[in-house]
Protein backbone atom coordinates (compact mmCIF):
# COMPACT_ATOMS: atom_id res chain seq x y z
CA UNK A 1 0.00 0.00 0.00
CA UNK A 2 3.01 2.31 0.34
CA UNK A 3 6.08 2.18 -1.95
CA UNK A 4 9.23 4.17 -1.18
CA UNK A 5 12.29 4.35 -3.47
CA UNK A 6 15.72 3.94 -1.87
CA UNK A 7 18.40 5.36 -4.17
CA UNK A 8 21.85 3.90 -3.50
CA UNK A 9 24.59 6.17 -4.80
CA UNK A 10 28.27 5.38 -5.14
CA UNK A 11 29.86 4.71 -1.76
CA UNK A 12 26.53 4.35 0.09
CA UNK A 13 26.05 0.91 1.68
CA UNK A 14 23.05 1.56 3.95
CA UNK A 15 19.92 3.61 3.34
CA UNK A 16 17.00 4.10 5.76
CA UNK A 17 13.40 5.24 5.43
CA UNK A 18 10.74 5.87 8.10
CA UNK A 19 7.03 5.09 7.93
CA UNK A 20 5.45 7.33 10.59
CA UNK A 21 2.07 7.80 12.33
CA UNK A 22 0.95 4.23 11.74
CA UNK A 23 -2.06 2.97 13.74
CA UNK A 24 -1.89 -0.27 15.71
CA UNK A 25 -1.96 -3.34 13.58
CA UNK A 26 0.01 -5.95 11.70
CA UNK A 27 2.18 -4.85 8.75
CA UNK A 28 4.39 -6.61 6.26
CA UNK A 29 7.58 -5.07 4.84
CA UNK A 30 9.27 -6.43 1.74
CA UNK A 31 11.20 -5.37 -1.35
CA UNK A 32 8.99 -4.60 -4.33
CA UNK A 33 9.27 -3.31 -7.82
CA UNK A 34 8.29 0.25 -8.70
CA UNK A 35 4.62 -0.81 -8.90
CA UNK A 36 4.44 -2.40 -5.45
CA UNK A 37 4.72 -6.01 -6.59
CA UNK A 38 6.60 -8.04 -4.00
CA UNK A 39 9.87 -9.59 -5.13
CA UNK A 40 10.35 -13.13 -3.89
CA UNK A 41 13.70 -14.20 -2.50
CA UNK A 42 13.60 -17.10 -4.95
CA UNK A 43 13.32 -15.06 -8.15
CA UNK A 44 15.36 -12.34 -9.81
CA UNK A 45 14.26 -8.77 -9.38
CA UNK A 46 12.25 -7.60 -12.36
CA UNK A 47 13.54 -4.03 -12.30
CA UNK A 48 15.69 -3.17 -15.35
CA UNK A 49 19.48 -3.01 -14.82
CA UNK A 50 19.40 -5.07 -11.61
CA UNK A 51 20.64 -8.64 -11.32
CA UNK A 52 20.46 -9.72 -7.68
CA UNK A 53 18.31 -11.57 -5.12
CA UNK A 54 16.83 -9.73 -2.10
CA UNK A 55 17.13 -11.48 1.27
CA UNK A 56 14.94 -10.60 4.24
CA UNK A 57 16.55 -12.14 7.30
CA UNK A 58 13.54 -12.91 9.53
CA UNK A 59 10.96 -13.20 6.80
CA UNK A 60 7.93 -15.15 8.12
CA UNK A 61 5.65 -15.39 5.10
CA UNK A 62 5.48 -14.84 1.38
CA UNK A 63 3.72 -11.55 2.16
CA UNK A 64 6.93 -10.00 3.53
CA UNK A 65 8.58 -9.43 6.88
CA UNK A 66 5.89 -9.37 9.59
CA UNK A 67 5.75 -6.37 11.93
CA UNK A 68 3.19 -6.07 14.74
CA UNK A 69 2.59 -2.62 16.21
CA UNK A 70 0.71 -2.55 19.54
CA UNK A 71 0.84 0.12 22.25
CA UNK A 72 1.27 -0.71 25.97
CA UNK A 73 0.20 1.14 29.10
CA UNK A 74 3.65 2.62 29.63
CA UNK A 75 4.73 3.06 25.97
CA UNK A 76 2.44 4.61 23.39
CA UNK A 77 5.08 5.28 20.69
CA UNK A 78 6.39 2.05 19.27
CA UNK A 79 9.52 1.97 17.03
CA UNK A 80 10.25 -1.18 15.08
CA UNK A 81 13.17 -1.73 12.71
CA UNK A 82 13.15 -3.95 9.66
CA UNK A 83 16.40 -4.67 7.81
CA UNK A 84 16.35 -5.61 4.15
CA UNK A 85 19.62 -6.92 2.75
CA UNK A 86 20.53 -7.49 -0.89
CA UNK A 87 22.91 -10.34 -1.60
CA UNK A 88 24.32 -10.14 -5.13
CA UNK A 89 24.33 -13.36 -7.06
CA UNK A 90 25.64 -11.83 -10.30
CA UNK A 91 27.11 -8.35 -10.64
CA UNK A 92 28.14 -6.33 -13.67
CA UNK A 93 31.35 -5.12 -12.06
CA UNK A 94 32.29 -2.65 -14.80
CA UNK A 95 28.83 -1.04 -14.82
CA UNK A 96 28.91 -0.60 -11.06
CA UNK A 97 32.38 0.96 -11.19
CA UNK A 98 34.10 -1.81 -9.25
CA UNK A 99 36.83 -2.47 -11.83
CA UNK A 100 39.26 -0.25 -13.70
CA UNK A 101 39.31 -0.18 -17.49
CA UNK A 102 41.97 1.03 -19.91
CA UNK A 103 40.65 3.42 -22.57
CA UNK A 104 42.74 3.46 -25.75
CA UNK A 105 44.02 6.10 -28.16
CA UNK A 106 46.43 6.22 -31.11
CA UNK A 107 49.24 8.66 -31.92
CA UNK A 108 50.58 9.51 -35.39
CA UNK A 109 53.66 11.70 -35.90
CA UNK A 110 54.53 13.35 -39.23
CA UNK A 111 57.98 14.88 -39.76
CA UNK A 112 58.76 17.45 -42.45
CA UNK A 113 62.04 18.96 -43.61
CA UNK A 114 62.84 22.69 -43.85
CA UNK A 115 60.91 22.91 -47.14
CA UNK A 116 57.81 21.11 -45.94
CA UNK A 117 58.60 17.76 -47.57
CA UNK A 118 58.43 14.39 -45.74
CA UNK A 119 61.65 13.73 -43.81
CA UNK A 120 62.77 10.25 -42.82
CA UNK A 121 64.37 10.36 -39.38
CA UNK A 122 65.45 8.19 -36.47
CA UNK A 123 64.56 10.89 -33.94
CA UNK A 124 62.78 10.02 -30.69
CA UNK A 125 60.28 12.71 -29.72
CA UNK A 126 59.23 13.13 -26.05
CA UNK A 127 55.43 13.21 -25.83
CA UNK A 128 53.28 13.83 -22.78
CA UNK A 129 49.72 12.87 -21.90
CA UNK A 130 47.63 15.64 -20.33
CA UNK A 131 44.11 15.46 -18.88
CA UNK A 132 41.76 17.44 -16.63
CA UNK A 133 43.31 20.76 -17.65
CA UNK A 134 46.75 19.95 -16.24
CA UNK A 135 49.71 22.15 -17.32
CA UNK A 136 52.37 19.57 -16.51
CA UNK A 137 52.44 15.79 -16.72
CA UNK A 138 54.38 12.87 -15.35
CA UNK A 139 53.09 10.60 -18.10
CA UNK A 140 55.87 11.00 -20.66
CA UNK A 141 56.69 8.50 -23.40
CA UNK A 142 59.26 8.44 -26.20
CA UNK A 143 57.93 8.21 -29.75
CA UNK A 144 60.64 6.63 -31.93
CA UNK A 145 60.31 7.35 -35.66
CA UNK A 146 62.57 4.43 -36.63
CA UNK A 147 63.68 5.90 -39.96
CA UNK A 148 60.16 6.88 -41.06
CA UNK A 149 58.73 10.25 -42.09
CA UNK A 150 55.29 9.26 -40.82
CA UNK A 151 54.50 6.69 -38.18
CA UNK A 152 51.43 5.68 -36.18
CA UNK A 153 51.39 3.66 -32.97
CA UNK A 154 48.06 2.24 -31.86
CA UNK A 155 46.95 1.12 -28.45
CA UNK A 156 48.21 3.74 -26.03
CA UNK A 157 46.06 3.54 -22.92
CA UNK A 158 44.84 5.50 -19.91
CA UNK A 159 43.22 3.73 -16.96
CA UNK A 160 39.69 4.91 -16.16
CA UNK A 161 39.02 4.20 -12.51
CA UNK A 162 35.75 3.42 -10.75
CA UNK A 163 32.72 4.59 -12.68
CA UNK A 164 34.59 7.01 -14.98
CA UNK A 165 33.21 6.41 -18.45
CA UNK A 166 35.32 8.86 -20.48
CA UNK A 167 38.16 11.35 -20.23
CA UNK A 168 39.31 14.35 -22.31
CA UNK A 169 43.02 14.18 -23.12
CA UNK A 170 45.68 16.16 -24.96
CA UNK A 171 49.02 14.99 -26.34
CA UNK A 172 51.89 17.50 -26.49
CA UNK A 173 55.59 17.51 -27.19
CA UNK A 174 57.14 18.10 -23.76
CA UNK A 175 60.42 19.15 -22.16
CA UNK A 176 62.23 17.27 -19.40
CA UNK A 177 60.01 18.92 -16.78
CA UNK A 178 56.83 17.58 -18.33
CA UNK A 179 55.63 20.92 -19.70
CA UNK A 180 54.27 21.33 -23.22
CA UNK A 181 56.72 22.97 -25.60
CA UNK A 182 56.55 24.26 -29.18
CA UNK A 183 60.06 23.05 -30.04
CA UNK A 184 62.22 20.02 -29.38
CA UNK A 185 65.78 19.91 -30.63
CA UNK A 186 65.84 21.15 -34.23
CA UNK A 187 62.10 20.57 -34.70
CA UNK A 188 59.10 22.82 -34.28
CA UNK A 189 55.54 21.66 -33.59
CA UNK A 190 53.44 22.80 -36.56
CA UNK A 191 50.08 21.33 -35.57
CA UNK A 192 48.30 18.90 -33.24
CA UNK A 193 45.03 17.55 -34.64
CA UNK A 194 42.72 17.27 -32.82
CA UNK A 195 43.90 19.54 -30.01
CA UNK A 196 41.76 17.55 -27.55
CA UNK A 197 40.32 14.05 -27.84
CA UNK A 198 37.80 12.09 -25.78
CA UNK A 199 38.64 8.50 -24.86
CA UNK A 200 35.89 6.15 -23.68
CA UNK A 201 35.46 2.76 -22.02
CA UNK A 202 35.14 -0.02 -24.57
CA UNK A 203 35.60 2.29 -27.56
CA UNK A 204 36.17 0.04 -30.57
CA UNK A 205 37.44 2.96 -32.67
CA UNK A 206 39.87 4.91 -30.48
CA UNK A 207 40.70 8.50 -31.51
CA UNK A 208 43.95 9.20 -33.37
CA UNK A 209 45.96 12.31 -32.47
CA UNK A 210 48.21 13.56 -35.28
CA UNK A 211 51.28 15.66 -34.48
CA UNK A 212 53.19 17.39 -37.29
CA UNK A 213 56.76 18.57 -36.70
CA UNK A 214 59.04 20.45 -39.06
CA UNK A 215 62.82 20.71 -38.96
CA UNK A 216 63.96 24.31 -38.65
CA UNK A 217 66.78 25.92 -40.58
CA UNK A 218 69.75 26.75 -38.42
CA UNK A 219 70.39 30.48 -38.25
CA UNK A 220 73.83 31.55 -39.50
CA UNK A 221 75.71 34.72 -38.68
CA UNK A 222 74.78 36.23 -42.06
CA UNK A 223 71.06 35.74 -41.42
CA UNK A 224 71.01 37.14 -37.89
CA UNK A 225 69.51 40.63 -37.49
CA UNK A 226 72.07 43.43 -37.42
CA UNK A 227 73.05 44.54 -33.92
CA UNK A 228 73.28 48.14 -35.21
CA UNK A 229 69.54 48.35 -35.77
CA UNK A 230 67.72 50.90 -33.66
CA UNK A 231 65.78 49.78 -30.58
CA UNK A 232 62.56 50.89 -32.25
CA UNK A 233 63.20 48.67 -35.27
CA UNK A 234 64.10 45.71 -33.02
CA UNK A 235 60.88 46.04 -31.06
CA UNK A 236 58.84 46.21 -34.29
CA UNK A 237 60.75 43.59 -36.23
CA UNK A 238 61.31 41.14 -33.40
CA UNK A 239 63.68 38.31 -34.32
CA UNK A 240 63.03 38.81 -38.01
CA UNK A 241 60.77 35.77 -38.29
CA UNK A 242 57.24 36.34 -39.54
CA UNK A 243 54.52 33.75 -38.94
CA UNK A 244 51.98 32.54 -41.48
CA UNK A 245 49.03 30.53 -40.19
CA UNK A 246 47.16 28.27 -42.61
CA UNK A 247 43.61 27.12 -41.93
CA UNK A 248 41.73 24.61 -44.07
CA UNK A 249 37.93 24.14 -43.88
CA UNK A 250 35.92 21.51 -45.79
CA UNK A 251 32.18 21.78 -46.47
CA UNK A 252 29.57 19.59 -48.13
CA UNK A 253 26.36 21.33 -49.13
CA UNK A 254 27.23 24.15 -46.78
CA UNK A 255 27.88 21.85 -43.79
CA UNK A 256 31.29 21.04 -42.23
CA UNK A 257 32.12 17.40 -43.00
CA UNK A 258 34.88 15.23 -41.51
CA UNK A 259 37.16 13.65 -44.12
CA UNK A 260 40.54 11.95 -44.53
CA UNK A 261 42.52 13.79 -47.18
CA UNK A 262 45.66 15.87 -47.72
CA UNK A 263 45.26 19.17 -49.55
CA UNK A 264 48.12 21.43 -50.62
CA UNK A 265 48.51 25.19 -50.43
CA UNK A 266 51.01 26.76 -52.80
CA UNK A 267 53.11 29.81 -51.91
CA UNK A 268 54.24 31.83 -54.96
CA UNK A 269 56.80 34.61 -55.22
CA UNK A 270 55.16 35.94 -58.40
CA UNK A 271 51.43 36.23 -58.97
CA UNK A 272 51.46 34.58 -62.40
CA UNK A 273 53.85 31.71 -61.61
CA UNK A 274 52.38 28.34 -62.53
CA UNK A 275 54.34 26.34 -59.99
CA UNK A 276 54.58 27.12 -56.29
CA UNK A 277 57.93 27.96 -54.73
CA UNK A 278 56.80 26.18 -51.55
CA UNK A 279 54.07 23.58 -51.03
CA UNK A 280 52.36 23.35 -47.63
CA UNK A 281 50.52 20.05 -46.93
CA UNK A 282 47.21 20.46 -45.09
CA UNK A 283 46.35 17.01 -43.79
CA UNK A 284 42.88 16.31 -42.41
CA UNK A 285 42.46 13.13 -40.37
CA UNK A 286 38.85 12.51 -39.41
CA UNK A 287 38.40 16.29 -39.31
CA UNK A 288 36.62 19.09 -41.13
CA UNK A 289 39.25 21.71 -40.30
CA UNK A 290 43.03 21.88 -40.02
CA UNK A 291 45.33 24.61 -38.78
CA UNK A 292 49.11 24.89 -38.96
CA UNK A 293 51.76 27.55 -39.35
CA UNK A 294 55.19 28.23 -40.82
CA UNK A 295 57.90 30.83 -40.30
CA UNK A 296 59.27 33.28 -42.87
CA UNK A 297 62.75 34.67 -42.13
CA UNK A 298 62.86 38.38 -42.97
CA UNK A 299 66.16 39.06 -41.19
CA UNK A 300 67.91 39.94 -44.47
CA UNK A 301 65.16 40.90 -46.91
CA UNK A 302 63.01 42.88 -44.40
CA UNK A 303 59.91 42.69 -46.61
CA UNK A 304 58.27 40.17 -48.93
CA UNK A 305 54.99 39.78 -50.83
CA UNK A 306 53.68 36.24 -51.16
CA UNK A 307 50.82 34.83 -53.27
CA UNK A 308 48.67 31.80 -52.49
CA UNK A 309 46.60 29.26 -54.39
CA UNK A 310 45.39 25.67 -54.07
CA UNK A 311 47.89 23.32 -55.75
CA UNK A 312 48.63 19.67 -56.32
CA UNK A 313 51.38 17.86 -54.43
CA UNK A 314 53.88 18.80 -57.17
CA UNK A 315 53.12 22.52 -56.73
CA UNK A 316 51.11 23.03 -59.94
CA UNK A 317 47.75 24.78 -59.67
CA UNK A 318 44.67 22.54 -59.47
CA UNK A 319 42.54 22.15 -62.61
CA UNK A 320 38.84 21.77 -63.40
CA UNK A 321 38.91 18.08 -62.43
CA UNK A 322 39.74 18.98 -58.83
CA UNK A 323 36.30 17.98 -57.53
CA UNK A 324 36.02 20.93 -55.15
CA UNK A 325 35.39 24.62 -55.43
CA UNK A 326 37.54 26.70 -53.11
CA UNK A 327 37.84 30.21 -51.73
CA UNK A 328 40.74 32.05 -50.12
CA UNK A 329 40.21 34.80 -47.58
CA UNK A 330 43.16 36.51 -49.28
CA UNK A 331 45.31 35.56 -52.26
CA UNK A 332 48.35 37.59 -51.24
CA UNK A 333 50.00 39.22 -48.25
CA UNK A 334 52.99 41.44 -47.57
CA UNK A 335 55.08 40.60 -44.53
CA UNK A 336 57.24 43.35 -43.06
CA UNK A 337 57.95 45.21 -39.84
CA UNK A 338 54.57 46.04 -38.34
CA UNK A 339 52.91 43.10 -40.12
CA UNK A 340 54.76 40.01 -38.94
CA UNK A 341 51.71 37.73 -38.68
CA UNK A 342 48.96 36.78 -41.10
CA UNK A 343 46.46 33.98 -41.64
CA UNK A 344 45.40 32.35 -44.88
CA UNK A 345 42.03 30.58 -44.74
CA UNK A 346 41.31 28.11 -47.55
CA UNK A 347 37.77 26.70 -47.69
CA UNK A 348 36.90 23.77 -49.96
CA UNK A 349 33.36 22.72 -50.88
CA UNK A 350 32.46 19.44 -52.61
CA UNK A 351 31.06 20.02 -56.10
CA UNK A 352 27.60 18.44 -56.26
CA UNK A 353 27.70 15.65 -58.84
CA UNK A 354 31.50 15.73 -58.95
CA UNK A 355 33.91 12.82 -58.62
CA UNK A 356 34.89 13.73 -55.07
CA UNK A 357 31.25 13.77 -53.94
CA UNK A 358 30.89 10.19 -55.17
CA UNK A 359 33.97 9.17 -53.17
CA UNK A 360 32.60 10.93 -50.08
CA UNK A 361 29.46 8.79 -50.06
CA UNK A 362 31.29 5.58 -51.02
CA UNK A 363 32.03 3.53 -47.86
CA UNK A 364 34.96 1.78 -49.56
CA UNK A 365 36.86 4.96 -50.51
CA UNK A 366 37.82 5.97 -46.97
CA UNK A 367 37.33 9.65 -47.81
CA UNK A 368 34.63 10.21 -45.18
CA UNK A 369 36.18 10.79 -41.75
CA UNK A 370 34.25 8.14 -39.81
CA UNK A 371 30.96 6.24 -39.83
CA UNK A 372 29.08 9.27 -38.55
CA UNK A 373 30.56 11.49 -41.27
CA UNK A 374 29.78 8.85 -43.93
CA UNK A 375 26.18 8.57 -42.71
CA UNK A 376 25.83 12.36 -42.71
CA UNK A 377 27.24 12.63 -46.24
CA UNK A 378 24.96 9.87 -47.53
CA UNK A 379 21.96 11.54 -45.90
CA UNK A 380 22.81 14.92 -47.44
CA UNK A 381 23.35 13.31 -50.84
CA UNK A 382 20.09 11.36 -50.65
CA UNK A 383 18.09 14.42 -49.62
CA UNK A 384 18.74 16.05 -52.97
CA UNK A 385 18.67 19.40 -51.26
CA UNK A 386 21.52 21.82 -51.52
CA UNK A 387 21.98 25.19 -49.87
CA UNK A 388 21.64 28.34 -51.90
CA UNK A 389 25.39 28.76 -51.93
CA UNK A 390 26.25 25.15 -52.81
CA UNK A 391 29.09 25.25 -55.36
CA UNK A 392 28.65 23.70 -58.77
CA UNK A 393 32.16 24.25 -60.08
CA UNK A 394 31.11 27.32 -62.08
CA UNK A 395 31.84 30.56 -60.22
CA UNK A 396 30.31 32.83 -62.91
CA UNK A 397 27.86 35.33 -61.31
CA UNK A 398 24.32 34.39 -62.33
CA UNK A 399 22.59 37.81 -62.03
CA UNK A 400 24.54 39.48 -64.92
CA UNK A 401 23.70 36.46 -67.10
CA UNK A 402 20.00 36.78 -66.34
CA UNK A 403 20.10 40.52 -67.12
CA UNK A 404 21.98 39.88 -70.37
CA UNK A 405 19.50 37.21 -71.45
CA UNK A 406 16.58 39.51 -70.68
CA UNK A 407 18.18 42.31 -72.71
CA UNK A 408 18.86 39.94 -75.61
CA UNK A 409 15.28 38.70 -75.55
CA UNK A 410 13.99 42.29 -75.63
CA UNK A 411 16.25 43.12 -78.58
CA UNK A 412 15.06 40.07 -80.54
CA UNK A 413 11.45 40.96 -79.85
CA UNK A 414 12.10 44.49 -81.14
CA UNK A 415 13.54 43.20 -84.39
CA UNK A 416 10.57 40.89 -84.95
CA UNK A 417 8.05 43.67 -84.37
CA UNK A 418 9.94 46.05 -86.65
CA UNK A 419 10.11 43.49 -89.48
CA UNK A 420 6.46 42.68 -89.15
CA UNK A 421 5.47 46.32 -89.48
CA UNK A 422 7.67 46.81 -92.54
CA UNK A 423 5.96 43.91 -94.31
CA UNK A 424 2.53 45.35 -93.65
Amino acid sequence: SNVVALGMKKGVKVKSVTFGSLPEGTYYVGETDAYGNLISSTEKERVEDAEYYPAYGGKTSEDGYKVVIKATKTETKIAKTVQLQNVYDKLDEERFGLVNTTALFNVRVIVLDENGNPLRTTEKFPLGLFSNGATTTKTIFSFAMGGNAEKQIDGYGLVLKGDDQSRKIQIHVVNKNGKATATTGDYKVMSINPAEATIKRGDTKPPTIVITLQKQKKETESTKPSESSSNTEKDDFGDGKATLTFTKNVLYKGQPIKINKTFYLGIFFKKDDQKAAKVVPLKLVDASTYSGHTSVNLAKIKKITLYFDEVKSDGTRVGKDFGYSYTLNKSETTLKAGNMKDEIVLTNSFIVGGSEEKKLTDPTSGLAGDRAALAEAQQLAASGNSSANTPTGDSTPIIPIVIALAAAAAAIAGVLIYRTRRRK
